[in-house]
C-alpha cells in the first residue's frame, strides 16, 4: 500500500516530530514529552516527486522509528 507523502510528513508532525531541512531532504526527528530530541528519525526526499512513497522507502522509515512496516501504517 502506497502511502502519500504529505499524509506520512503532516501526521509525524501532529505526533510530535520535529521537522529539519537538510540539503535535499527533510529530516523528521522525534521531541519526546521534556522536549529533548530523540534518537528517533527518519528522512525523505525534499522533491516534489514523487507524491506516494514507494513500498521500499515505507519500509526504512518504518525501521528508521524502530516499528515493523504494518505498525508504521497504522501510526501514520
Amino acid at each position: 500500500m502506497a502511502l502519500s507523502k504529505r499524509k506520512v510528513v503532516s501526521s509525524l508532525l501532529r505526533k510530535g516530530f520535529l521537522q529539519r531541512k537538510k540539503g535535499h531532504h527533510i529530516v523528521l526527528v522525534y521531541q519526546n514529552i521534556n522536549g529533548d530530541l530523540s534518537k528517533i528519525r527518519t528522512r525523505l526526499s525534499h522533491g516534489s516527486h514523487p507524491e506516494d512513497l514507494s513500498d521500499y522507502l515505507v519500509l526504512n522509515m518504518a525501521k528508521q522509528v524502530n516499528l515493523h512496516r504494518k505498525q508504521f501504517e497504522q501510526f501514520v
